[in-house]
């Protein structure tokens, strides 16, 4: 098993050959990249919730009844649903 098929797997993406070749061709300078970084003097650097130096302005968070959607109109023809809910297949 090369590198690149170990990486394809522990990411769980499916490349094609050309893909393959290009990440083959890409992967040093990748690596050289993150060894750069890696090499970047950080200490006393203060950690960031975020990358702008601005505020950050959050709308509050609240419910408006009137965009709620209904099961009835367009929706009443959907066959999994439970009262007022959608019921969807497991996603993992």
């Amino acid at each position: 098993m090369t590198l690149i098929d170990l990486l394809e797997q522990l990411s769980k993406l499916r490349l094609k050959s050309d893909e393959k070749a290009l990440l083959k061709k890409q992967l040093p300078e990748i690596i050289e990249y993150v060894s750069r970084i890696k090499s970047l003097k950080t200490e006393g650097v203060k950690p960031t919730f975020h990358t702008s130096t601005g505020s950050v302005s959050l709308r509050s968070d609240t419910i408006k009844r009137d965009r709620r959607l209904r099961l009835n109109g367009k929706y009443f023809n959907i066959s999994t649903k439970q009262k007022d809910y959608f019921i969807v297949d497991k996603v993992l």
